[in-house]
Parts: C-alpha cells; sequence; structure tokens
C-alpha cells in the first residue's frame, strides 16, 4: 500500500466542544449573583422603611411638644408680667377683636408684629389683615395642616378653664397648674391664630378620642408642662383636665 506522505495527509479541524464556554459560565453566575444582591437589597430597604417612618413621626412629635411648650413658656411670661393669664381682646364695646394669641406676640419673639397690629380694628379689618396672614412657625405644627396663618395650638375654652372672658389668675386654678391643661394640638384646625376662635370642651373631646397621631394628642399644662393624652382618655377625665376646679384628672403628669 503506498502511503501518503505526511505533508499531503488531510487536515481535520478540531471538535466543538459541546458544552459552554467559560465566558458564558462567568457572566451567568456574575447575573445570579447580581440578581440575589438586589433581591436582598430590596428586601433591606422593605424592613428599613417602617423604621425610618417611625423615627420621622416621634422626631414631628417632639417637635410638636416642643411648640406646646414655647406657647405655654409665653402664656406664662405673660402671666408674670400682667399678674393673669391672657384672653381674647375686646373694645369698650364688649365686641371680640382679637384672640389672645396675639397679646402672646411680645413673648414669642414677635415684638414688630405685635406693635404693627391696631388692637382698636378687629384681627382681619384694615392692615391688621395683612399683619395677621404672617405664619407663626412656634404656632405650626409639623403634624398638621399646611393651611396658611393658622394654628395648630388652641387653647380649650369654657366657662371654668383657663382661657376664658375674664382674665384667670393663678388662684383660680384651683385643681393647680399643674393638674389643669389649657392648651391643645389641634393638627386639623382652619383657625387663623389671630382670629379671636378656639375650641369648646367638647370639641377637644372629639379631637383627642379621634386622633391618630403616634403617641396621642399634645396637651399643654398651666405650669408649662406638656403631656400626651391618648384617644383612649375617658370623656370625663379630659374634660376634668381642662377645667380649673372640678377635681383633678388622672390624666395628669405623672
Amino acid at each position: 500500500m503506498t502511503q501518503v506522505p505526511p505533508n499531503q495527509q488531510h487536515y481535520r479541524p478540531p471538535e466543538e466542544s459541546s458544552g459552554m464556554s467559560t465566558m458564558t459560565i462567568v457572566v451567568i453566575i456574575l447575573g445570579v449573583m447580581l440578581l440575589i444582591m438586589l433581591l436582598i437589597g430590596g428586601l433591606m430597604v422593605a424592613m428599613l422603611l417602617p423604621a425610618v417612618s417611625q423615627v420621622r413621626a416621634a422626631a414631628r412629635r417632639v417637635q410638636s411638644q416642643n411648640n406646646v411648650r414655647q406657647v405655654a413658656l409665653a402664656t406664662l411670661n405673660y402671666e408674670s408680667v400682667f399678674q393673669k393669664f391672657p384672653s381674647n381682646v375686646k373694645n369698650d364695646d364688649g365686641e371680640t377683636l382679637h384672640s389672645w394669641r396675639t397679646e402672646l406676640l411680645p413673648f414669642m419673639e414677635q415684638n414688630n408684629l405685635s406693635d404693627a397690629i391696631d388692637r382698636d380694628l378687629a384681627w382681619d379689618e384694615g392692615a391688621n389683615a395683612e399683619y395677621t396672614s404672617y405664619e407663626i412657625p412656634t404656632l405650626l405644627s409639623p403634624r398638621g395642616s399646611e393651611a396658611l396663618a393658622v394654628t395648630h395650638y388652641v387653647a380649650v375654652v369654657g366657662d371654668d378653664t383657663v382661657i376664658r372672658d375674664g382674665k384667670v389668675t393663678f388662684g383660680e386654678i384651683l385643681d393647680g397648674s399643674q393638674c389643669t391643661a389649657f392648651l391643645i394640638e389641634y393638627p386639623e384646625s382652619d383657625i387663623k391664630w389671630g382670629e379671636p376662635r378656639d375650641v369648646t370642651l367638647s370639641e377637644a373631646v372629639n379631637i383627642i378620642q379621634g386622633s391618630e397621631l403616634p403617641g396621642g394628642t399634645v396637651v399643654g399644662m398651666a405650669s408649662g408642662e406638656v403631656i400626651d393624652v391618648p384617644a383612649s382618655a375617658p370623656k370625663a377625665e379630659i374634660i376634668k383636665l381642662f377645667n380649673c376646679s372640678d377635681g383633678v384628672s388622672g390624666l395628669k403628669p405623672q
């Protein structure tokens, strides 16, 4: 048999591998790892969101407590000067012109605004309408609506409350200033800060019991202290908390 010279033998190309290339395997592994990382990251974000929300809610609550404390301290500073708690401003004819909050302006670093307001005109009359349209940060709750020039902190008014017609002295708070509240956080308030309007005892009960705020409704005491009243508080105890002489409520500061 004649042998074919080596240089004349037919060339046979190498057979292609039937498996995946190394590069393809690497790409698949990297893709799977990336997908796992994304899933883990998404789960971590989902787990952290409630915690972040709770932290923000707690921060807003603390800020609201600070605002109530500032208003209560301004009220006490007013009392120390005039020996009585403030009340709505009336003219000689008995017509109510301004809110008791207008009287607090000098004690909340709002001297210029206080000087500009004409006490002989109603809060929304003439140039007063412009002045009382200004926002006062201390009177705005971070948990409240975004309406302009409102107050989210209002007095609870009645015949036996701290803020009422006729200025009240400390001696008239028979239940004690540490056990008697006068200021309430009202996040849905549409009351302008200069407007001589607040909430009644029955309205205060509805606000507190209907609140969904974390920690409850922030309330300011006649002593300057601040407490949180839960929505579960009984009606009778809420009313006793805001009256000056009908007995001490169990909702007093601990």
